[in-house]
C-alpha cells in the first residue's frame, strides 16, 4: 500500500485551521477579549495565536482543500501558508498550486528518506469520529438546532457536519477496528468509502460489506 508522504503535514494543518476557527469563534462570541486572552487560555505565546488565525486569511478554495480530510499529496508547510494569507485572495490559488508543485518535486526527492510524516503523530479516523460524536452530543442536547448552525459554528458545511455524522451510523462492530490509531487502520479503509457502507440499513449488510472492503484492501 501506498503511503502519502504529506499526509501527517495535512492532518497537522487540519489540526491548525480548526483550532484557527475556535480561537476566531471564541473572540467572536465575547468569550475572550482578544488574541492575548485566547493566548493566557491556551497556554500559548500571543504570537502563535496570531500565527494561526492568519491561516483563516487564505482564500475559501485553499482552505477547502486543506481541510478535507479525503485530500492527499504536496502540500505547503504551514511557514509558506502563513506568508500565502498575505497575498490579496485572488492571486492567492495560483501562488498555491505554484507552491504545491515546488513541495511535490522537492517532497518526491526527500521521501526515499526523511519526510513530514515523522514530524506529527498520526490519528487515523479517531479524530473524526471524536467529531462526530461531539456534534451529535450538540444536537441531543439541544445546543444547535440543525446540522447548519453547527456547520457556520465549526467553520464546516452542513453537508460535511451530515458526512462525518454519517459514521456512526456504522454497526458497532465496524467502529471498534476502524476508530483507532493509524497504524491500526485496515488497509484500503478510509473515511470515504466507510461513509459509504454506513448508507446500507441492514446491519449484515454493512458487515459483508466492510468485510470484502478489507479483503480488497488486504491485496494491494
Amino acid at each position: 500500500m501506498d503511503i502519502d508522504p504529506w499526509a501527517d503535514r495535512r492532518a497537522g494543518l487540519r489540526d491548525r485551521l480548526e483550532r484557527a476557527r475556535r480561537f476566531e469563534r471564541l473572540i467572536a462570541t465575547g468569550a475572550v477579549k482578544n488574541a492575548a486572552d485566547v493566548a493566557s487560555r491556551e497556554g500559548i505565546t500571543r504570537a502563535r495565536v496570531s500565527q494561526i488565525l492568519r491561516l483563516l486569511k487564505l482564500a475559501p478554495s485553499i482552505l477547502q482543500e486543506l481541510e478535507d480530510p479525503e485530500a492527499s499529496g504536496p502540500v505547503p508547510p504551514e511557514k509558506e501558508l502563513r506568508k500565502l494569507a498575505g497575498v490579496p485572495r485572488p492571486r492567492q490559488p495560483k501562488r498555491y498550486e505554484e507552491l504545491v508543485a515546488t513541495e511535490g518535486f522537492e517532497g518526491g526527492k526527500a521521501g526515499r528518506g526523511g519526510s513530514p510524516r515523522s514530524r506529527v503523530q498520526r490519528r487515523g479516523l479517531q479524530h473524526q469520529f471524536e467529531r462526530a460524536r461531539r456534534f451529535q452530543a450538540m444536537l441531543d442536547s439541544g445546543e444547535f438546532r440543525s446540522l447548519e448552525e453547527i456547520g457556520q459554528a465549526e467553520g464546516l458545511t452542513g453537508g460535511r457536519v451530515a458526512q462525518l455524522l454519517n459514521l456512526l451510523h456504522l454497526v458497532p462492530e465496524i467502529i471498534e477496528v476502524v476508530d483507532v490509531a493509524a497504524e491500526r487502520v485496515p488497509a484500503g479503509v478510509s473515511e470515504r468509502k466507510l461513509r459509504a457502507i454506513a448508507r446500507l440499513q441492514d446491519h449484515d449488510e454493512q458487515v459483508w460489506a466492510f468485510r470484502a472492503l478489507r479483503q480488497t484492501g488486504a491485496l494491494r
